[in-house]
């Protein structure tokens, strides 16, 4: 087996999609692989507690271009790997490539959709792009959406997809755990777990709930995260006298959040697109969905991956308040269909989203 080197800029403590995705894949990939990520606060004591082989560095001079420090780094260790594995097209597929021709190391890339539309801002990065994705021994998608799209605009790259999936402690927990409500609560306890961004359409359910309570459908809104978006949505909750309505949970811990999973009945993420910033598939759709909560997304691609409409949750068009308004008091009304599909999200997040079905995926590139 080849000894592989995972180059990455976002690894834990680190939060977000992309340092979860890498860390659980380390793990999955147990002794065959060893990660070299950017030096951080934190890193030290998640290193000393993690079993993954994990060795910190800055990667970046502190003057332009800062990420050809990275060249110096690879060529350094150029004996202690064969090949590489790396997160981010730009700037991490430049080095890359020069470890491919010059130390003839081959790589392997993991790709996001964010990822893949900031390396297409403009006619240069698109050509970089294209030169990193050819030259890759393989492409890892985080959708199937992704990978479509990828392939399409530069044939001949080697894809697959390795769908994001909850940790292998969250599901071990999920597993243990059985939702005993035959029906949702009254008010319904709607519930979104995500940083406090745009995109995450935090807004339009406040708008939805404050459109139900005045149709006469109650409802609690639980919001886990922080971000910029705090003081915004703050205001926006007392503006519409939600205040009752909706709590802010600024700060849990992964126990905490696990805990407000098994309290809520319905999970909502109404996602948008804001320039090339999109939600390419969604974790926590599935992270919720192992606690048995379906969920109410946006029809885009990636997220209808997640989400698979009126089979464990219930699609809708980009920023329809009202369309988002009707599809809670949907679930909240019939039991049955609730069940259903609550039924269905579980067994999915466990018949498909763990590691140990996913990593063997690559098995054969390493």
């Amino acid at each position: 087996m080849k000894k592989t080197l995972i180059l990455t800029i976002d690894f834990p403590p680190m939060f977000g999609g992309v340092a979860r995705y890498l860390c659980e894949l380390s793990l999955s990939l147990h002794d065959s692989v060893s990660v070299l990520a950017q030096n951080m606060k934190g890193a030290k004591e998640f290193d000393l507690n993690s079993n993954i082989n994990t060795e910190r560095v800055n990667l970046f001079w502190p003057f332009w271009p800062h990420w050809t420090k990275i060249i110096f780094i690879i060529f350094k260790k150029r004996k202690e790997f064969d090949q590489l594995i790396i997160s981010h097209v730009l700037p991490l597929g430049l080095p890359a490539l020069f470890a491919k021709v010059f130390l003839k190391k081959q790589y392997i890339l993991i790709m996001h959709g964010l990822d893949y539309n900031l390396a297409g801002k403009n006619a240069w990065k698109i050509f970089l792009r294209s030169i990193i994705l050819e030259n890759a021994k393989l492409v890892i998608c985080n959708s199937n959406a992704l990978c479509v799209r990828a392939s399409a605009e530069n044939p001949g790259i080697n894809s697959t997809v390795l769908y994001p999936s909850p940790s292998q402690k969250h599901m071990a927990l999920a597993e243990k755990y059985q939702k005993t409500d035959l029906s949702p609560h009254n008010p319904i306890r709607l519930l979104t777990v995500a940083r406090l961004v745009p995109r995450k359409g935090h807004e339009l359910v406040l708008r939805a709930i404050s459109q139900l309570i005045s149709e006469g459908t109650d409802a609690f809104y639980t919001i886990v995260g922080d971000g910029p978006e705090y003081g915004k949505l703050f205001d926006l909750a007392r503006e519409l006298n939600l205040e009752q309505k909706v709590k802010f949970e600024r700060n849990a811990s992964d126990e905490a959040v696990r805990e407000i999973y098994k309290k809520s009945d319905l999970f909502v993420m109404p996602t948008l697109t804001i320039g090339a910033d999109v939600e390419g598939f969604g974790i926590v759709y599935i992270e919720a969905a192992s606690y048995g909560l379906p969920s109410i997304a946006t029809d885009m691609p990636g997220v209808n991956e997640s989400v698979i409409n009126n089979e464990t949750g219930l699609l809708i068009e980009e920023g329809d308040i009202s369309a988002l308004s009707e599809a809670i008091k949907k679930l909240a009304t019939n039991n049955n269909l609730f069940l259903e599909l609550s039924k269905n999200a579980k067994k999915r997040a466990f018949n498909e989203f763990q590691w140990h079905i996913q990593a063997p995926k690559i098995y054969k590139y390493l």
